[in-house]
């Protein structure tokens, strides 16, 4: 059986119960707005300490300034650092740009076979002087009279940029007299035994050769057999292609009714 409570019975105690409801209330709120400030200051530390950092630049300007009163005089104040370029780096270093090398000379000629007068001003271009006169290359041109000689060398001394050479009276003369000696030494049974130096120009140099038959030989064969004889011999071949000579003359001379030719160059 139910005991039934009056009407202002209820009323009454609901009364009693109100203030201690309200103390509830406010212990629980304390807490929430706590926990809340606690979070907002949490978020917002969190935000600074993930801020990105500054440039270098922007870093220096926004550093602390210092009191003017209390710097000294002399007091240098550092200037901002260069800002970084907005390019991307080069993905690993430059290279350096190597050009192949020229390619070699033509080989010089071999028995059976002979280089080109194209060949030889090609290797002419890539060989020294001293190089090319080892005997290897030879002559580009040909001469058949004593001035022709002069026309001879200076093509050849052009292949290598050097100056040519002028005629001389006076070594023309000096090797003339030369060749008329070596000519009157003829000897049938040895015709090389009459060639040999003569009074060589100081300073100065002098090519000398022979060249002799059963039958007879023209001028032109004999003076052309002489250069190209000399741009085959590594000392006669400098003679022609120094650069410090810059004047030549030549002679040449018969002996034995045209069976040997005596042919003279002196430079200076």
């Amino acid at each position: 059986m139910t005991k039934r409570r009056k009407p202002d019975e209820g009323v009454e105690a609901e009364a009693e119960r109100a203030p201690e409801r309200r103390r509830r209330k406010r212990r629980l709120i304390w807490p929430l707005v706590l926990a809340s400030a606690l979070a907002a200051s949490s978020w917002t530390i969190a935000q600074a300490a993930t801020l990105p950092p500054l440039p270098v630049a922007e870093a220096a300007a926004h550093g602390p300034v210092a009191d003017a009163a209390q710097a000294p005089i002399d007091a240098v104040v550092p200037t901002a650092g260069p800002v970084a370029s907005a390019q991307p780096a080069p993905f690993g270093p430059q290279l350096e740009v190597i050009l192949p090398p020229p390619p070699p000379p033509p080989p010089p000629a071999s028995s059976g076979q002979r280089s080109s007068p194209q060949q030889k001003q090609a290797a002419a271009a890539a060989l020294t002087t001293t190089q090319y006169c080892d005997g290897k290359y030879g002559a580009t041109t040909s001469a058949s009279t004593p001035q022709g000689l002069l026309t001879a060398a200076n093509a050849e001394r052009a292949n290598f940029g050097l100056a040519p050479l002028s005629w001389s009276g006076t070594l023309a003369q000096s090797a003339q007299d030369w060749s008329n000696t070596m000519a009157g030494n003829y000897d049938p049974t040895n015709p090389g035994a009459a060639m040999g130096h003569g009074m060589v120009p100081s300073p100065g140099g002098q090519n000398v050769a022979a060249a002799w038959t059963s039958g007879s030989m023209s001028q032109a064969t004999a003076i052309a057999t002489a250069h190209s004889g000399w741009m085959a011999s590594p000392g006669h071949c400098e003679n022609i292609l120094r650069a410090s000579f810059t004047s030549m003359g030549a002679g040449t001379a018969e002996a034995g009714s045209g069976k040997a030719w005596y042919t003279t160059v002196d430079f200076q």
